[in-house]
Parts: C-alpha cells; sequence; structure tokens
C-alpha cells in the first residue's frame, strides 16, 4: 500500500457488498466488472462527500474477493474520511469535519450503489464488453439485472479506531496475501483438503471444512486477479495528484504544512513485523543464520557436470 499520510480527524471504514448472482459475470469478466465496482463506489463516495459535507474528501479502496470458506466474494473496502475541505465563498480554504459517529445515509448509499452497479452492467453489455462464456453463455444479461435490482445490497459504515491507523493495518495485512493461509489448513490426505474456518452465521465460530482437492483449488483460483491488476486505488485527498491540497488542510487542522519524513523500513524488520520472527531463524534449533559469504556463478562446465550427477543446479547459492 502507498504511503498514507493521515489527517488528525476520524475516519471511517466502508464495505460494499454485492449481490452473488454478480458472481456468474464476474467469473469471465473480472477486470471489467472490478472497474466497474471501484468506479461506482468511489464516484458515490466523492457526491456524498460534496452533498453532505460540501467538500472534497479522502478515500481508499481496497478489493477484496473472497470469503471464508473461499467461495467468491466481491467486495470493497474503504477507508473514508470524516470530513472535506471547501473552498469559502471568500476564496478561503475551510474544513467542514463529520459528526463523530455518522457520515453518510447508509440505506441511500447502498441503493444508489446497487442502482449504479446495474446501470454500468447493462451499459458494458450493450457496448459488447461483457463477455459470455463458459458457464454463463446463456445468461440474460438483462434479466439479470432485473433479479439484482429488485434485491437490497448492503453498504456497512462505522468509524476506524485511532484515528484510521486500526484499519489501515488491518487491510494493509491483506495487499499482499492471498486468498489462504498456511495456518489454515489442516490437513492434506486421499484427495481431500481440510481447513479452519469462521462461520459469520453462526457467530463467528470457527469450524472445519472438508472439500475435495480439485474443488479446493477451483475455490482457490478464483482469487487469481487478473495480471497487473490494481487493487489498491485513492482517490480525493488520498490521491497523489492532491498532494499540495493535502497539505493545506494539515495547516487548516493544526499540523505543520510540511508532510512528515517516512524513514524507509530496512527489509530484514520488514519482513520480522510480517513473520514475527527474524526471517534468518532456524525453524529447528531457533538460531538466527548468519551469511557467510556466496558462491559466484557455475560456469557451464560445473553446471552440465553437476547435472549429470542428479544434483540440484542454483545460479546461486548462499551459505
Amino acid at each position: 500500500m502507498r504511503e498514507i499520510v493521515l489527517l488528525p480527524i476520524t475516519y471511517f471504514h466502508v464495505v460494499f457488498t454485492c449481490d452473488h448472482a454478480l458472481n456468474l459475470l464476474v467469473r469471465a469478466n473480472r477486470r471489467v466488472v472490478y472497474d466497474l465496482l471501484f468506479e461506482a463506489a468511489a464516484g458515490l463516495l466523492k457526491e456524498y462527500g460534496r452533498k453532505y459535507l460540501g467538500g472534497e474528501i479522502g478515500a481508499t479502496g481496497v478489493l477484496h474477493t473472497w470469503g471464508e470458506t473461499l467461495e467468491l466474494h466481491p467486495h470493497l473496502h474503504f477507508v473514508v474520511t470524516g470530513g472535506a475541505c471547501f473552498l469559502g465563498e471568500d476564496g478561503q480554504l475551510g474544513w467542514k469535519h463529520a459528526p463523530a459517529n455518522f457520515l453518510f445515509p447508509v440505506l441511500a448509499l447502498s441503493r444508489d450503489f446497487r442502482d449504479r452497479v446495474c446501470d454500468g452492467l447493462l451499459k458494458l453489455w450493450r457496448e459488447g464488453k461483457l463477455h459470455l462464456t463458459g458457464e454463463c453463455a446463456n445468461l440474460d444479461v438483462e434479466a439479470l439485472v432485473v433479479g439484482m435490482r429488485g434485491k437490497k445490497w448492503e453498504v456497512f459504515i462505522k468509524p476506524a479506531h485511532g484515528q484510521g491507523v486500526t484499519i489501515f493495518e488491518y487491510l494493509g495485512r491483506y495487499i499482499n496475501r492471498i486468498a489462504f493461509s498456511n495456518y489454515r489448513l489442516l490437513s492434506i490426505e486421499g484427495g481431500q483438503v481440510r481447513f479452519k474456518y469462521h462461520d459469520n452465521r453462526d457467530g463467528g465460530k470457527e469450524k472445519v471444512m472438508t472439500l475435495e482437492a480439485l474443488e479446493f483449488m477451483r475455490r482457490f483460483l478464483l482469487h487469481v486477479l487478473p495480471n497487473r491488476y490494481v487493487r489498491v486505488r485513492h482517490y480525493g485527498l488520498h490521491h497523489s495528484s492532491k498532494r499540495k491540497l493535502l497539505q493545506q488542510c494539515r495547516t487548516l487542522l493544526g499540523l505543520p504544512y510540511a508532510l512528515p519524513v517516512v524513514k524507509p523500513l530496512p527489509v530484514v524488520e520488514w519482513l520480522m513485523e510480517i513473520l514475527g520472527h527474524h526471517p534468518n531463524q532456524c525453524p529447528r534449533c531457533g538460531a538466527v543464520m548468519m551469511r557467510r559469504g556466496e558462491f559466484g556463478p557455475l560456469g557451464p562446465v560445473w553446471i552440465w557436470l553437476l547435472t549429470l550427477l542428479g544434483l540440484m543446479v542454483r545460479r546461486k547459492a548462499t551459505v
């Protein structure tokens, strides 16, 4: 996640969820449908910011595609500033805080998000930008949209603790991770995979699920994003083009105009934060292994000889 400079204000965590009927189209049109979700959600947040706060908000969105059981569940997490900057009638920049426990009317936002996504799908369909292949080859897009428009879509909004730090840390843990973590895996035996999950429909209780290996692989691969797809996006005050405006907002809120200098975190310290231990720590004895030297690149003759002996060849080895 790119560096975000937080303001001394309340931030809000906003989650946009979709009707599961959309999954058929998603599987055949991941890039265009995910882009549509971002455009609809971010566009509405900016519009609501102007309507209810009278100015420009900041927002950072993250795409998630999975649920606890690895089924396809596209949804967007946004971190939104609890306030907006505006230009007064006197030409001076000002800041308006959002109420402590209220950002935008959630029912209206849910309805508008549903309608904007549905309208966008119809537009993509009429422009020939949706590909109906595989399991959705015979899908009636217009009928699908009518069905989705008749349902309630859920949008959740709640204040984030710690002036946004907590929610950014929470989302940051998922940026470079995949849909499944090793600690959840219990066994792989007899062509079956057993893993832990939390059942959110049963109060978040931890349970065990068993899937056929091919079904597990199918679910896992649902969450492989299109090549070079950007799943973290910044809008408004969080966008790099608004850097100077963000600095002006800092002065309005009692902070220095200059942005804080963030010291680069050494790779070893960064890995220790993620892993919880030194990356060179031996998994058996716990001792930290130290690099003593490196072999140079192997020549063609040595590579041929070692391969002939059945030994694994690497271009560079560390001892």
